[in-house]
């Protein structure tokens, strides 16, 4: 299956607490998987996450124990087509088929508009 990449729905897959603090949660089982507030992070368990990857990082951070050696081998694929380093992250992702990550969540920012970073994670259903 070709991974689905979908925007974050807020209540869905993400929430602001009444105390302002921003959580990433998983769509399948409701639990908060990250949660920032005031600069400060927090890391919460879950078994369906299994990667997120940040526009202002350069490197994807894995979650749980699956073949994330092999999901590796299909980003580097990827991009080792990408000659001149302007292939689309979500171009690459929306085409790799592995099956340990059946769909990713993109969320943005959009509170300065000369910066709109993002995010996306993804994680296995069933």
């Amino acid at each position: 299956m070709i991974m689905r990449i979908d925007n974050a729905i807020e209540g869905v897959d993400y929430r602001i607490t009444d105390q302002g603090a921003e959580q990433n949660i998983c769509p399948v089982c409701g639990v908060s998987w990250l949660e920032q507030l005031d600069g400060e992070f927090a890391f919460g368990s879950c078994d369906h996450l299994r990667f997120s990857f940040y526009s202002e990082g350069d490197d994807f951070d894995y979650f749980n124990e699956w073949d994330i050696e092999g999901f590796k081998e299909l980003v580097e694929a990827a991009r080792s087509k990408d000659e001149n380093g302007s292939i689309d992250i979500f171009d690459f992702l929306s085409k790799i088929r592995h099956p340990d990550v059946d769909k990713a969540i993109f969320f943005q920012w959009h509170e300065d508009p000369l910066n709109e970073p993002w995010k996306i994670w993804g994680y296995k259903e069933s």
